[in-house]
């Protein structure tokens, strides 16, 4: 699993310019440099033990990202508008558990993720829409381990990760889109041995990774 910077509390970065600082009157002048504010945006999880958000993304024109809120939820998918405040998304493992959205990624008009869902599979690949809610893709690895699909992202239209799809070729390289579902791309460690590709990125028509 990838290890993150924890982060106590959301917070927004705004770019000042001169009239748009909060509390800074019209008539006070230009500020130096493009000086920067920096305050929180919300107490997700009230209290002094913070809600740790992580993964932030923009979709549909607001921010989504995984926290806890201290709501008996466990750690699920949040979202933050500006001007209504942040507030949970769905809970994706029911009740008190953790369902740990990682590796938010949009494609296709739909927010992707790798979840556990406390539907018996095991951590996999989920998708999240406004109107249909979050829904397990599919069950890459049968049964109940997972296939912990991790590092998404989208090249040439395709959303590419890496995962394990018990296959007998360890954590690889898979694509998913609407049309094919999900697929395993290349056995790059040949044999049941992982190659555990990370880090992609789409860059000049081809997709590197480490």
């Amino acid at each position: 699993k990838r290890m993150l910077a924890l982060v106590t509390f959301l917070v927004m970065l705004v770019i000042a310019c001169a009239g748009a600082t909060p509390g800074r009157a019209e008539g006070d002048g230009p500020l130096k440099e493009d000086i920067t504010s920096l305050y929180r945006v919300a107490d997700i999880y009230a209290g002094g033990t913070g809600s740790s958000p992580e993964d932030l993304v923009v979709y549909n024109g607001e921010l989504y990202f995984g926290a806890n809120g201290n709501d008996g939820a466990g750690r699920d998918l949040w979202k933050y508008v500006v001007g209504v405040g942040a507030s949970r998304v769905a809970d994706i493992y029911e009740g008190a558990n953790s369902s740990y959205p990682y590796y938010l990624t949009v494609y296709n008009s739909a927010l992707y993720f790798a979840a556990n869902g406390n539907d018996g599979v095991g951590r996999e690949l989920w998708v999240y829409t406004p109107a249909g809610g979050a829904a397990r893709v599919e069950d890459i690895f049968p049964g109940g381990t997972g296939s912990d699909p991790s590092h998404l992202v989208v090249h040439d239209g395709v959303l590419y990760f890496s995962a394990d799809g018990n296959d007998g070729s360890g954590t690889e390289l898979w694509s998913y889109d609407t049309t094919h579902g999900a697929q395993r791309v290349a056995d790059i460690y040949v044999g049941a041995t992982d190659s555990n590709p990370t880090y992609m990125t789409s860059y000049e028509g081809s997709l590197y990774f480490s």
